[in-house]
Formats: structure tokens, C-alpha cells, sequence
């Protein structure tokens, strides 16, 4: 339809397959011999006077069907000339087919077609390059600046005019900027209360246009490296979406890419650090716990020693160590409550080892316990923390508390709840205490 608006086809018309006039012009050929099939390609204006076909119109009835199966978008005839008039039976098989057949004036000539065609084509091809270029540009400008994944789908959101979205490769939502308006879809999965994650069914997802409920929405994978990061999803808002606009959705997936492997660069040099840390407290290397307790601040963990509480030894490293074994118990207790639902099913072979041994854990005066026994019972507790052991953990941290020379293996047990990542603590500390 729209080519119909161009100069050069001014006075064409559709005279049959009416149904298939939203289809995409991206080329444009000219029929000049019968056998035109291999010389054609989807998306193309054929153009043609019939001269080929002049000695017997009816083979043009059978190269409808044919060039439908190529998916050209139309066939423009200049009939009057060697044709006559179109013959009923090509106007019917074009109608049963949805297939354009356009009738041209006669004094069009074909040159002027090509070139107002091609012309808009391009134009159309370079708006859609200019768009998806800004919006790079635009993304590619915040993540220089320090912005994360919910600044882009902010930003994103603004440029296309809907709720944006970015998830995992299983669904879970990252980052998301107005997408309440659209979690009634069947395209996220059924949930309710405050807590719900609405996760995105990826699995049933497609990439490029999808619509659900009349809510259209462009898909995009976020891949980097060859390596599956996610999915960034924007939903139509204001206007329909078009190729324009998932061109731009790529772009803006590949600056997404970007951040998502800088945050995972920036996660693992701070998970060495704090794996480093963990390593040197549990087997004792840091000897001024104050110095301890404030590089674990700036990892966002707390292991402040405390007071003594009246009636408690005052004085004394035994007395000081065992109110630490009780305190680091209790903090462990406290945060693993709230996370070993999460993650007793992410360390389940290795936390139920860890609950064996805190439950084992020597309970009687052992007063000559070493430093490098009591870093192992510190990393048994705090697994049995994470399994759900909770007053197993806190017994084994008094113990440690009432057998150890100093408190730092009992402020360990709290340094390694806190963290949530007992693997690399288990597997770093158990060689420590062996050496």
C-alpha cells in the first residue's frame, strides 16, 4: 500500500489478492523472459508488460502460484499491450492466495518504478540503521558513565516508549523499568504476593515481535562471547513496534552484554578478596582483630568483637574468646535463618558433611585445642549454619569460644555465615588446618 503512494506507480491499482496488501517490498525485478524463477527473490516487486507470456496468457495463472511460493510481495502487469485484459482465472488464483496483482497505466515506464521504489527502500533502510545507531550511542554513553542494567532499561524504556525488562536466561527479572503495567501477561508466569518474582517464561518466548493479549513485545537475546547473559524484552507502549525497532532492541542488547560481563569481572575480583580474607581470619594470619573487623566493614561484613556481658571474665583472652563463640553463634543463626532455605539446596551434599561434624564438635575442657583445630570447627559451624543446624552451629561456636587461646576463629564463624559463599571458604580453610 504503501508503494502505491510513490509517484512513479500514481494511477496503479490492486485488482486481486487484496488480503496480501501489507506485504514488504525490499526489491524490486523485472520479468523479461518466461522461465523468471530462478532469477527471483522473497520480498520483490515483479515487474512485467507479458510480453513473455504473449502467445498464451495462461501460463501467468500457474506463475502466480509459483511466485507466491518464492514469497515475492507482488506482481505489477502492464496488461493492455500484449495481454488484453487479465484473465478471470489469474485474478481468481490471486485472490484465493492473498497474492498482490497490481495493474499499471499505461504510460508508466518501468525505470521511474525502479527508482522511486529503491529509493524509498533505502530511506527506509537508513532511518532504521540511523535509529538503532542513536540509541547504541545513547546506551553506550550510560554504561561509560558507570550506569548499570536499570539505568539502560530506564533509558531504553524513555527511547521506545513502554516497559522495558532484562533477565537472566531462565527469566528472573534483573533489571525492569515499567513492567507492573504488564505482569498480567501469559508470557510471565502466574504468581501472587508482594514477594513474587513474575519471572519470564524464556522457554516459550521467541526472539523478535510477539503479541499477547494485543500487547506487543520485541525479544532479544543478551549474548557475549557466545555465552547466553539473558534476555532483553521492551514492550509497545505508545505506538505499534516495527523492524526499526527491534534493530535498536539488538543494539541496545549488545551494550546490555557489556554490563552484564562487567558486573560478573567486578563480582569475581571482590569474591577473590573476600575468599582471600576468610582464608588469612580462619587460619589466624590476622593477629590485630580490630584491623580485621574493619577491612570486613568495607566488604559489608560485621565482626566487631564485643563486651563481655556482667558476670562474664572481664579481662583474660578465655573469657573474651568464649562471649565471641557466643555472639558469632548467635549471628550466625540469625542470618543463616533467613538464608538456609536458599542455600541448603545450593550446598546440600557439602553442608550435610559440615552438620555431622559441628554436631560432633568436642563440647568437654579441652584447654589445649590449637589455633588450626579450632579453624576447622569454625568452618564445620558455620556450614551446619547454612544447612539449617542452627543450635548445632551455636554450641560448636561456644565451644571454640571456651577452648581457643583468642577469639579470631569464633569471629570466623560470623565472617563465614555472613558471606553466603561457604564453598570457597569450606574448600579453602579445610588445607589451612591440615598444614
Amino acid at each position: 500500500t504503501q508503494a502505491l503512494a510513490l509517484p512513479a506507480l500514481a494511477g496503479a491499482r490492486i485488482v486481486a489478492g487484496h488480503a496480501g496488501h501489507d506485504r514488504v517490498v525490499e526489491r524490486v525485478n523485472v520479468m523479461e523472459v518466461p522461465d523468471i524463477l530462478p532469477w527471483v527473490k522473497p520480498k520483490e516487486l515483479l515487474l512485467t508488460t507479458g510480453y513473455p507470456l504473449r502467445h498464451s496468457p495462461s501460463p501467468l495463472t500457474d506463475l502466480i502460484a509459483d511466485l507466491d511460493r518464492a514469497g515475492l510481495s507482488a506482481i505489477a502487469i502492464k496488461p493492455h499491450r500484449y495481454l488484453g485484459d487479465l484473465p478471470p482465472e489469474l485474478l481468481a488464483a490471486a485472490d484465493a492466495l492473498g497474492f498482490p496483482v497490481i495493474e499499471l497505466p499505461e504510460g508508466v515506464a518501468f525505470d521511474d518504478i525502479l527508482t522511486d521504489v529503491l529509493s524509498d527502500v533505502l530511506d527506509r533502510q537508513s532511518a532504521v540503521l540511523a535509529r538503532a545507531d542513536h540509541v547504541h550511542r545513547t546506551l553506550a554513553q550510560i554504561a561509560l558513565e558507570g550506569g548499570g542494567l536499570a539505568e539502560l532499561a530506564a533509558e531504553l524504556a524513555n527511547i521506545l516508549g513502554g516497559p522495558v525488562l532484562v533477565t537472566t536466561p531462565d527469566g528472573r527479572v534483573l533489571a525492569e523499568h515499567g513492567a507492573d503495567a504488564v505482569r498480567h501477561l501469559p508470557c510471565f508466569d502466574a504468581a501472587t504476593g508482594p514477594d513474587a518474582d513474575h519471572r519470564l517464561r524464556t522457554e516459550a518466548e521467541q526472539p523478535g515481535l510477539t503479541a499477547h493479549h494485543g500487547t506487543q513485545h520485541a525479544l532479544v537475546p543478551i549474548v557475549a562471547g557466545r555465552v547466553d547473559h539473558g534476555r532483553l524484552v521492551a514492550f509497545a507502549g505508545r505506538r505499534a513496534f516495527d523492524a526499526a525497532d527491534v534493530a535498536a532492541l539488538e543494539r541496545a542488547a549488545t551494550v546490555a552484554a557489556l554490563s552484564v560481563v562487567k558486573q560478573l569481572a567486578v563480582a569475581a575480583v571482590e569474591d577473590k578478596y573476600r575468599a582471600d580474607f576468610l582464608r588469612d581470619l580462619l587460619t589466624g594470619r590476622l593477629d590485630d582483630l580490630q584491623s580485621a573487623a574493619a577491612h570486613a566493614a568495607t566488604l559489608g561484613w560485621d565482626i566487631t568483637p564485643g563486651r563481655a556481658p556482667a558476670g562474664r571474665p572481664q579481662n583474660g583472652r578465655r573469657g573474651t574468646g568464649q562471649y565471641a563463640g557466643q555472639q558469632a553463634g548467635q549471628q550466625a543463626g540469625q542470618q543463616a535463618g533467613q538464608q538456609a532455605g536458599q542455600q541448603a539446596g545450593q550446598y546440600g551434599a557439602a553442608t550435610t558433611g559440615g552438620s555431622g561434624a559441628a554436631a560432633q564438635a568436642p563440647a568437654g575442657d579441652n584447654a589445649t585445642a590449637t589455633s588450626a583445630d579450632a579453624a576447622t570447627q569454625a568452618a564445620a559451624a558455620a556450614a551446619a549454619s547454612v544447612a539449617g543446624t542452627i543450635s548445632a552451629a551455636a554450641t560448636t561456636a561456644n565451644t571454640i569460644g571456651q577452648n581457643t587461646p583468642d577469639s579470631t576463629a569464633a569471629h570466623a564463624i560470623a565472617a563465614a555465615t555472613a558471606t553466603g559463599r561457604l564453598d570457597s571458604v569450606v574448600s579453602r580453610s579445610a588445607p589451612a588446618t591440615q598444614a
